[in-house]
């Protein structure tokens, strides 16, 4: 055993101590919470020095140990060592609880009155982790990963090196991002699980909100690096094959989006508490469950992304059972208690548009859930596990996608429900309509197009509008937001709908101009 493995097993005791103390402190002993604090950091700091150990293995070029020969080189320059730290499956759990860490000593130095319970679930994952870690441990030496090919004590003089599809700028910045996301939706699902707890079903919407705004950006960015990475390697002429490891990112992050307006509900009307509750939980497990389907090898037929299977199953179910239990059961033992307001009997109100949006949300996380799902779901009733084919995702996204813009566009309407003018209203529409034809007549006679562009191109110029209009800071985040929403969809019709494929076959040494 190393000393990188060493201080993976001294960090796991030292959380399991540290949250021994924070259930002493439960009782309101401050002395415990200041010894499960110093110990949270104590443990923080031998990842710290964990990571620094495995970083230097890949700059050093030590392929001694497994981890660092499976995915380095020295012909590899010094930026794809670096980014190599999270290219393997040991690397990005070492990396994921290196962020929890940091969130966890964000949380300390806030004094928040819920600490003892939101650090306790930071803790408690970043144990869940640190096991995993104990068992396939980046420190490994190569001749006990692969005694067949290596001699114990003599390290190969070179590495297997990273794939050459990872070897690009966006390697180093995408898998961060992405878990900066997992790592920090923790802290939203902690303040739930605090809220039914403690039965505070009010407060914990405020501290939670820039945590679950945090995450929400960080998960969506690390969304479209990916794509753009996809779109610039894989040459596959698309940023979006509805991959199934893609999915397991999407699918937490719709829910996370819709949360977020649930919240902004609450905040208005106390209205969606239990839903909101609800998300926050879901949000988090569904976390676990997309780490389960990359990690645990049940998509390495159906993915381009899925890492191998290091028998890891078994644990990652365990911890989603975990979360999901805790989550399910406070959230069921406190539902009739909870007080929560009801929403208008008018259709069109703007509570009742956002809930119908963030309901449309939910059920589109659904599909895309059951679809990236099915191999493990065929596998119960088939020998042969089979997997959903692309066009049943486009054909859901279709509906829902309308459903979802025509909600927003009419949300944003009744937010400024007194200054609507209807000549405002038939200027915009006319506008969107005409260039919604124009950019797509002498492309594309699909009708879905015209509607989608149609409807991006009036939230595009809704939302400038509102901008100009109103020149208040807390409309600014969302309008630009939506100014996003507009654009991205155009970027997804012409991006798709506008473009053909050719092909042809070359001789060898042969030119041919393809039109």
């Amino acid at each position: 055993m190393n000393i990188g493995t060493i201080l993976i097993y001294i960090s796991l005791a030292v959380s399991i101590v540290s949250l021994f103390f924070l259930a002493k402190s439960a009782r309101g002993d401050a002395n415990s919470l200041m010894s499960a604090e110093r110990l949270f950091y104590l443990s923080g700091i031998t990842i710290v020095f964990t990571s620094i150990l495995l970083l230097v293995a890949f700059l050093t070029g030590s392929f001694n140990f497994s981890y660092v020969y499976s995915y380095s080189s020295k012909d590899m320059h010094f930026i794809y060592k670096i980014a190599a730290f999270w290219a393997g499956q040991e690397g990005t759990f070492l990396l994921w609880i290196l962020l929890l860490f940091i969130f966890g000593a964000l949380v300390i130095r806030k004094k928040d009155e819920d600490e003892n319970i939101v650090l306790s679930i930071v803790i408690i994952t970043q144990i869940f982790i640190l096991i995993v870690l104990c068992i396939h441990s980046p420190f490994k030496y190569v001749w006990q990963a692969f005694p067949n090919r290596f001699r114990p004590g003599i390290a190969p003089p070179d590495g297997s090196g990273l794939n050459p599809l990872l070897l690009d700028p966006w390697m180093i910045v995408h898998p961060p991002i992405l878990f900066l996301g997992y790592a920090s939706a923790t802290i939203p699902f902690a303040y739930a699980i605090a809220a039914l707890l403690k039965k505070d079903y009010k407060s914990w919407v405020q501290r939670s909100y820039n945590w679950l705004l945090f995450c929400m950006t960080s998960l969506g960015i690390g969304i479209f690096l990916g794509a753009y990475w996809a779109y610039k390697v894989l040459g596959w002429g698309g940023y979006w094959g509805w991959d199934p490891v893609e999915n397991s990112s999407l699918i937490p992050w719709l829910i996370i989006v819709a949360l977020m307006h649930g919240l902004y509900i609450q905040k208005r009307k106390n209205i969606l508490v239990k839903s909101n509750l609800f998300m926050a939980i879901i949000s988090f497990v569904l976390i676990f469950y997309g780490t389960f389907l990359t990690r645990s090898g049940v998509l390495s037929d159906f993915s381009v992304h899925s890492f191998a299977d290091l028998g890891l199953s078994g644990y990652l179910i365990f911890f989603i059972i975990f979360f999901l239990f805790i989550g399910v059961f406070l959230f069921i033992k406190r539902f009739k208690e909870i007080e929560t307001s009801q929403l208008s009997n008018k259709i069109l109100t703007l509570e009742n548009l956002l809930t119908y949006g963030i309901l449309t949300l939910c059920v589109y996380s659904l599909f895309i859930l059951t679809g990236t799902s099915m191999p493990i779901l065929s596998k119960i009733f088939l020998s042969n596990p089979t997997s959903v084919s692309i066009k049943f995702y486009n054909t859901i996204s279709i509906p829902l996608g309308i459903f979802i813009l025509s909600f927003l566009i009419l949300a944003t309407f009744y937010q400024f429900k007194k200054d609507i003018n209807k000549k405002n209203i038939i200027l915009i529409t006319s506008i969107s309509v005409i260039s919604g034809i124009l950019l797509n007549v002498f492309h594309t006679k699909s009708i879905s197009a015209y509607i989608f562009i149609t409807l991006g191109l009036f939230i595009i110029i809704q939302n400038i509008i509102n901008l100009i209009k109103y020149k208040t800071e807390n409309i600014i985040s969302s309008r630009l937001a939506h100014i996003g929403v507009g654009f991205l969809v155009i970027g997804f019709i012409t991006s798709n709908i506008h473009s053909f494929a050719v092909q042809k076959i070359l001789p060898m040494g042969v030119e041919k101009d393809i039109e």
